[in-house]
């Protein structure tokens, strides 16, 4: 009977050894982190293709949403949990859309329906 595999020590918990929760993450223990992990933000940027080097320097204070979703993937924390406040509309932009429901293009009822009364 084989054992189920290890998690890394890291996995899951903080730089102190204290699982880390929805509550505990912030610019700064998000930069310890990766840090820690032996990352750099511009260096996540640069692995997830992204054309501006400071992306994820500019996601910890909320002004990047791409460098965020690299940050997110690199460190394998799902992303409302490492960034509970910020980005909402993003994210209900990106749920619209992913549905497919008309909120995500209120342009196109008002066309259609002028198209069909000429």
């Amino acid at each position: 009977m084989s054992l189920p595999p290890k998690k890394p020590a890291w996995q899951g918990r903080s730089s102190e050894g204290r699982p880390m929760s929805a509550q505990s993450w912030d610019q700064y223990s998000i930069k310890a982190e990766i840090h820690r992990r032996g990352g750099t933000l511009t260096g996540i940027a640069e692995e997830a293709g992204l054309k501006n080097t400071a992306a994820c320097r500019l996601a910890l204070s909320g002004s990047n949403y791409a460098g965020a979703k690299a940050i997110s993937a690199w460190l394998g924390v799902p992303f409302d949990e490492l960034f509970p406040h910020l980005y909402r509309h993003q994210r209900a932009r990106e749920n619209r859309i992913r549905k497919g429901s008309a909120a995500a293009s209120q342009n196109r009822a008002p066309r259609a329906a002028a198209a069909r009364a000429s």
